[in-house]
């Protein structure tokens, strides 16, 4: 329910629930030490992610990409009201 995952979806434009999982990233110092919300996503599925073979699908980047474009607009519209 917190707004920054919210956000996100939005940005996303997916309705799924969002998943928590488990490893290790910086996401959580920030969280704790200076209570500052996050989120950490990127393209691929966590079934394929920190493996030999590891590997992300063409459609999980552009759909990456898309979602970075509109961050991008979103903090431009932000920043100038």
């Amino acid at each position: 329910d917190a707004e920054v995952v919210r956000f996100c979806q939005m940005l996303l434009d997916d309705e799924r629930e969002p998943d928590k999982i488990s490893f290790g990233s910086e996401a959580g110092l920030f969280s704790e030490q200076v209570d500052v919300p996050c989120v950490v996503c990127g393209p691929g599925s966590i079934l394929q992610a920190h493996r030999p073979d590891e590997y992300v699908d063409a459609s999980q980047i552009q759909h990456c990409w898309t979602f970075i474009n509109r961050l991008v607009d979103h903090l431009k519209v932000s920043s100038l009201t």
